[in-house]
Parts: C-alpha cells; sequence; structure tokens
C-alpha cells in the first residue's frame, strides 16, 4: 500500500536525523575527545609517558585561563541541549517509535545519550596516529616561525583543526538532509532542526583562548608548510567519513555498552543492522560511482 505523505516524510526525517547521529556520533565526539586532551597538554593536566604532570602553557593563567573555562562550559552547554532539548529531540527514549524502543532495556535519555557519545571512543583511538602527526606538523611550522612554545601550542590548532573538521562533516550532513527533506521542508526549517548538532560555539570560544594564549599562532603557511599540513588534514577529514571507519566503531560501541540493550539478542540484531547498513552504503557508492 501506498505510503501517505506523512509517512512518507516521518521515514526521510528518521533517515536524516539517523545520518546526523551517525557523522556527528563519530566526528563531533573524536573532535570533543581530542580537544580535551589539547586542553590537557595546554593547561598542564597531561602527563608523560612516566606518569609525571606536563608543564603548562606560561600564559595558562588568568584570562587565558578564564577562556578555556569558558570553551568546558561551552562543551557542556552543547551536551546539555542535545540531551534535555524541548523541541527537536533526538535522546530522549519515548519518543523512540515501537520498533527501535524495544530494543533497548529500561534506559534514561542520559543512557542513551552516553550511548551515542561512547561510539567515538575507538574512533577516537583509531584516529589518534593522524592527531598526533598533525601535532607535529604544526610544532615543525610553528618552531620555524618563531612561535615561542610551540610543541605545547601547536595543540591549540590540532584542537582548531579537529572542531573545523567536524563542522564540515555536519555541514556535508545538513546539506544531505536540505536534499533528502526539501519537498516538505524550508530548508530553514531543516537547519534549525539539526541545530544542536553544530560545534561552531565550541570553537569560537576554543579559538579566542588559544589566540589570548598566543596572539600570533594563526600566520599564514608557506607553500610546502600549506600543502604538507593540508595533507594531514585530509587524512583525519577521510578516515572520520570513511564508512569502514563509522561502522567499526558503530559496532565497537554496540558491544562496549551492551547493558543498553534489552537482551544479547537485540544486541547482535543491532550489529547485523550495522553490517547490512555498510552493505547498503557501499551498494550506492558503487551505482553512484
Amino acid at each position: 500500500m501506498k505510503l501517505t505523505i506523512s509517512k512518507e516524510l516521518y521515514h526521510r526525517l528518521s533517515a536524516s536525523a539517523s545520518l546526523m547521529k551517525t557523522i556527528t556520533g563519530v566526528a563531533n565526539n573524536c573532535a570533543i575527545n581530542i580537544l580535551y586532551e589539547c586542553f590537557g597538554e595546554i593547561s598542564g593536566k597531561a602527563c608523560d609517558r612516566n606518569g609525571n604532570r606536563k608543564k603548562a602553557h606560561p600564559r595558562y593563567c588568568h584570562d587565558v585561563k578564564h577562556a578555556f573555562k569558558h570553551v568546558m562550559k561551552e562543551i557542556a552547554d552543547y551536551e546539555s541541549a542535545l540531551l534535555h532539548a524541548e523541541r527537536n529531540r533526538f535522546f530522549h527514549v519515548d519518543d523512540l517509535s515501537p520498533q527501535y524502543r524495544k530494543i533497548y532495556g529500561d534506559i534514561s535519555d542520559r543512557e542513551y545519550f552516553e550511548f551515542w557519545k561512547g561510539t567515538a571512543a575507538s574512533a577516537h583511538a583509531s584516529s589518534r596516529p593522524l592527531v598526533t602527526s598533525l601535532w607535529n606538523k604544526y610544532r615543525l611550522s610553528m618552531m620555524g616561525h618563531g612561535i615561542s612554545h610551540a610543541d605545547i601550542t601547536a595543540w591549540g590548532m590540532v584542537g582548531v583543526t579537529c572542531l573545523q573538521i567536524a563542522i564540515l562533516l555536519y555541514d556535508n550532513a545538513i546539506a544531505d538532509a536540505i536534499e533528502n527533506l526539501s519537498y516538505d521542508l524550508r530548508e530553514a526549517k531543516t537547519r534549525e532542526l539539526f541545530a544542536g548538532f553544530s560545534l561552531r560555539r565550541v570553537l569560537a570560544a576554543w579559538k579566542k583562548a588559544v589566540s589570548l594564549m598566543e596572539p600570533n599562532m594563526f600566520y599564514k603557511l608557506d607553500p610546502i608548510e600549506d600543502r604538507n599540513i593540508e595533507h594531514g588534514i585530509r587524512q583525519i577529514a577521510e578516515t572520520w567519513i570513511n564508512p569502514d571507519f563509522i561502522y567499526d566503531s558503530l559496532s565497537e560501541g554496540v558491544q562496549d555498552f551492551d547493558d543498553v540493550f534489552r537482551t544479547k539478542g537485540e544486541m547482535k540484531k543491532a550489529l547485523r543492522n550495522i553490517a547490512e547498513i555498510r552493505e547498503e552504503v557501499y551498494h550506492n557508492l558503487e551505482n553512484t560511482n
């Protein structure tokens, strides 16, 4: 039987929401995890291989320290707004359709949200070598341009870059949603629907903090540096959007958070569903090419 418009719209909304949560589940949460790591290096909360605390950036005090504190507040506000949204809710368990609600056990909205965040854990670990490689590229460039404490300051640029990558992938997901929903929703309404997943406020706060820490860090790269760093940025972006990377991360997240599922059978069903979606994605890519 042919679906009514309302049902068609519901399925398109569900598909767009699923894509948004999948893309940002990896990219946004990876970026935030990396940002915490960068903050640890800058603030002196990180430890070396021997377990000894590293030195903080000499300018990490007063206004700079306050600016970084504001970054942490922006992250907390972003997560709280997603979790406790009264409109455009994506993590309210009772809003799930009966088909999907039965997959999960007696879990809270918070547990459902933490499950979504947790799918980025393996993604963060897997992409970390690319992140440290990018840090080294920035470090060497900063040393060549006379930036003080380049080994610490470079982490500031790593944070900027990873947030920018996450925002780029979010924008791509928005563009997909606009195309998918254009028959029923205006572009402005689609943007409003998914606005809570944007990390732009976090990026603005982080850029302000690192600029106060080192006012000269946003200098013009020479052509060789530009190509070298651009290659490192592209590697991270391509990794975070790679279907294998995404669905491997989802599979590991499902197994790490097996207690959110109603039964072991439901967990296994979720893993099979991820495998089927992966195959469908590659099938669609092949037909596109």
